[in-house]
């Protein structure tokens, strides 16, 4: 709690649980994201869900998937509100890839801002994701 953290006008973690520790710097964690990602400062907003609906692979109840862009990156948004991992397949159509600045069948450069990872992924119309009980992945697509 801030109390905890108040620490006698301290403002450290000394009297914070592990639990309340991890959560601190995931949220400090997704502030940094946030404040330095331009797509998601300044960036317009694709919505997922509509194409999804539908799909057996994706649980619309507990999975919200977006995207924000510019024109030099793309971010992918898919948070999960369950307690349990789910396997995803999203469906992305051409015309999501199109708003955002992208090409189908073309390898892009995407780095995972919560994981600090990067790989190369030939995108399609299907996006496979694994995302942890009530956590995110945040996908960064480099375009330029």
């Amino acid at each position: 709690s801030l109390f905890q953290q108040y620490n006698g006008g301290k403002m450290n973690d000394v009297f914070l649980s592990a639990e309340q520790k991890s959560v601190k710097k995931f949220f400090l964690q997704l502030l940094n994201i946030a404040m330095n990602e331009k797509a998601i400062s300044q960036g317009s907003f694709y919505d997922l869900q509509y194409a999804n609906y539908q799909n057996s692979d994706y649980n619309a109840h507990k999975i919200f998937s977006y995207f924000r862009a510019n024109q030099s990156e793309i971010i992918l948004f898919v948070l999960n509100f369950g307690d349990k991992t789910e396997y995803t397949q999203i469906n992305i159509p051409d015309e999501a890839w199109n708003y955002v600045g992208a090409s189908v069948n073309h390898t892009y450069k995407v780095v995972d801002l919560l994981e600090n990872t990067s790989s190369e992924i030939s995108i399609s119309n299907k996006f496979n994701c694994i995302v942890k009980p009530y956590s995110a992945r945040i996908l960064k697509f480099i375009i330029s």
